[in-house]
């Protein structure tokens, strides 16, 4: 008899990578158990969704069509190095005989169901339905719940809600064949108390056999000799509002049999659809396995992301506002029953610390970009990311053309973007950091610094160096200043001058060579400038002018060296004080003194004092004198450019007055004394020299 052939669990594995892509069986009924299953199998991921555990419920077979009851369950875990055959045995709730009946895992693999009908050709029949607790870390059961008094007889198909709260039973035979539990309690009366009939069958005697959710969240049941299959259509819904329709689908004229195919029960789940992400990254949402939803709000646990923080579309999106755990609420309507799905969300970030720029003083270009790797990381495990340096945000985006030569990278100067990737979360960052080719600082042309020293043929004084610094710093921060007396001791920041603001020289002259830093990038300009000490010795003792009165004391300037500044003075003590100086030195008409003093004194502060005669000519009666100089100062002296006598001798004249470039600035024709230093519309003309043309009648 079929019905009571050997019920063996065998396995066969069908290596996809064999016949081209199209697969072929490496193994074919490898014997797994030495007990019969019976009907009571299903299967379920482990705890780290990678894994798979099968499990059966033996059936102790001792002769044809004869089974001893067994309430041992049978764990088998399946890897991707294969099956281990050492199964993990659990004894646990009523002992049932080999019979028929479904046995099914909850979607979120906490919980085993079995309803057991008794063999009908072999009594004593087992009639029982039981929940159980399913450890899917170690693939024990545990903690029995009988559900059996709940029902008459004829008990077989089952099957979980896809957010795993309800169990549902059905049976073979009678009007009243659907039943919900809640099962959220785990407590056994509170259990069975929430049953729920969801409906009547019309024709009694069809049977329904088997229950299966399918990926659309619904639970189809099989009539055995009907071709139509019902469906409960919102099967996450309490009671009533579960929808259960009684031959719904039709099988386009094919009888339903006993069953549908087998799964693994975990691809069943409904809940809420989404991927761990990144910081940045819009994070799609969506509802799995939860049929004719209406509406949804969702609640992402993000309040710093405002308004973005809730939505109320079917699909949204959400950018988290920074990296953490977040639970996410969606409040579900379906049917007119409203369901709560929460998840959490995992929002990486690679934990990275920021690089710094990298300054390399010019002229060198080299630049090792792997030296932030060890900044980047602060001390993590290298292993656990990937660093790549690009030469755009583009290139980093799309991790297109990286760097190649890292650690002998040549630049004179750029932003460089730099991409780490976590290798256990594909998430990512990209940084940027600059690296600089940096001059040192700018040092403006420096001044030699001269000092004057009266004392004959010493050669030694004491500078202040850093007077230099207003020239060198120039408004730059963060600049360090030092100096040295050799260009080898500046290059090589060694022996500075211990106190440059009073520094006793060495030799005159003597060069002083100064490094300027920049304190942030310590590049550094490298200048110099000389020091001495002067004696001003190139006037002669004494001078002449042959004139007449006033004089011009001016006109000696022409007989001293060049670039000198000679003030004028009636005595050599006023000279050696700078005292009581010559005001008007161009008219010069104090008769009772015909010798004075010259004070020159050079760019470096050197002076030198010498004595001016003034030689008075005698004067014809027949000459012309023509005044050297006007001082129009109001004081009565040389006020007027005085050419009276001499135009009248000379029945009249007129007079052209020049600048220095040659223009008219003033014009007369009947001259004899009206010019005091005015332009033509009256202006006082500046101090100077100016030229002129006298037409004599």
């Amino acid at each position: 008899d079929e019905d009571c052939a050997d019920s063996l669990l065998y396995y066969s594995i069908v290596d996809m990578a064999q016949a081209g892509g199209l697969g072929d069986i490496t193994v074919k009924n490898a014997q797994l158990t030495s007990y019969s299953v019976s009907e009571h199998l299903t299967a379920t991921y482990h705890a780290d969704g990678d894994k798979v555990w099968v499990v059966a419920h033996r059936g102790n077979r001792e002769a044809m069509c004869s089974f001893n009851a067994s309430n041992e369950f049978e764990a088998f875990l399946i890897s991707d190095t294969g099956i281990n055959n050492n199964a993990v045995v659990s004894s646990s709730g009523i002992a049932v005989n080999h019979s028929y009946g479904q046995m099914k895992i909850s979607p979120n693999g906490n919980k085993i169901a079995v309803s057991n009908i008794a063999h009908y050709f072999q009594p004593p029949h087992v009639e029982a339905v039981q929940l159980f607790d399913f450890d899917n870390s170690t693939g024990q059961v545990s903690n029995p719940i009988d559900l059996t008094s709940a029902f008459d007889s004829n008990t077989y198909g089952l099957e979980f809600s896809p957010n795993s709260d309800f169990l549902y039973v059905s049976k073979l035979f009678g009007n009243e064949r659907i039943y919900q539990f809640d099962i959220q309690s785990n407590v056994e009366q509170t259990i069975l108390n929430s049953l729920t009939k969801l409906g009547y069958v019309q024709t009694l005697d069809d049977a329904f056999f088997g229950m299966q959710l399918g990926p659309d969240g619904k639970i189809y049941l099989v009539n055995r000799s009907g071709t139509s299959l019902s469906v409960i259509n919102y099967p996450n819904n309490p009671g009533i509002a579960a929808d259960f329709k009684f031959l719904d689908l039709s099988l386009q004229g094919q009888p339903g049999g006993y069953g549908l195919p087998g799964y693994v029960q975990s691809y069943f789940e409904s809940g809420i659809l989404y991927d761990n992400g990144c910081v940045g990254e819009a994070i799609p949402f969506s509802i799995l396995r939860i049929p004719g939803i209406d509406s949804i709000i969702w609640d992402f646990g993000d309040p710093n992301s405002g308004t973005a923080n809730s939505s109320t579309l079917l699909e949204p999106t959400h950018v988290f506002s920074a990296q953490g755990t977040y639970t996410v609420n969606a409040q579900i309507q379906s049917n007119g029953i409203t369901q709560n799905l929460t998840i959490e969300v995992d929002i990486s970030l690679p934990n990275i610390s920021s690089p710094n720029d990298m300054v390399n003083c010019s002229p060198n270009t080299l630049f090792d970009l792997t030296s932030q790797d060890n900044i980047l990381l602060n001390g993590q495990n290298p292993s656990n990311y990937v660093i790549e340096y690009y030469n755009n945000q583009t290139d980093a985006e799309n991790e297109s053309s990286p760097i190649q030569n890292t650690n002998n990278f040549t630049s004179s100067g750029q932003t460089i973007y730099v991409r780490v990737n976590d290798v256990n979360s594909s998430c990512y960052i990209i940084l940027s950091f600059d690296v600089i080719v940096e001059s040192g600082p700018s040092i403006p042309q420096l001044q030699d610094i001269a000092k004057c020293d009266s004392t004959p043929f010493d050669s030694f004084s004491i500078f202040d160096l850093t007077q230099q610094e207003t020239i060198i710093l120039g408004g730059q921060p963060n600049i360090e200043v030092a100096y040295f007396i050799s260009p080898q001791d500046a290059e090589n920041q060694q022996n500075a001058i211990s106190n440059p603001s009073a520094y006793n020289n060495l030799q005159n002259p003597q060069t002083v060579y100064i490094r300027v830093t920049n304190q942030n990038t310590s590049c550094f300009s490298i200048s110099q400038f000389d020091i001495e000490v002067n004696q001003l010795d190139i006037l002669d003792a004494s001078y002449s002018l042959d004139g007449n009165y006033p004089f011009n004391l001016t006109e000696i300037e022409a007989q001293i060296f060049n670039g000198l500044e000679v003030n004028y003075y009636l005595t050599e003590l006023d000279a050696q004080n700078e005292t009581n100086e010559i005001v008007n030195a161009i008219s010069f008409n104090d008769e009772d003194f015909t010798e004075i003093y010259i004070r020159a004194t050079d760019a470096n502060g050197c002076s030198e004092i010498s004595l001016l005669q003034l030689l008075e000519n005698p004067i014809e009666d027949n000459e012309i004198i023509i005044p050297e100089g006007i001082s129009p100062n109001g004081d009565g002296l040389n006020d007027f450019f005085d050419l009276e006598q001499l135009v009248q001798s000379n029945g009249g004249g007129s007079l052209k007055i020049f600048n220095r470039y040659g223009r008219i600035v003033y014009e007369e024709n009947n001259y004899t004394n009206q010019w005091y230093g005015q332009d033509l519309n009256g202006n006082r003309l500046r101090t100077g020299t100016y030229f002129y043309i006298l037409s004599l009648n």
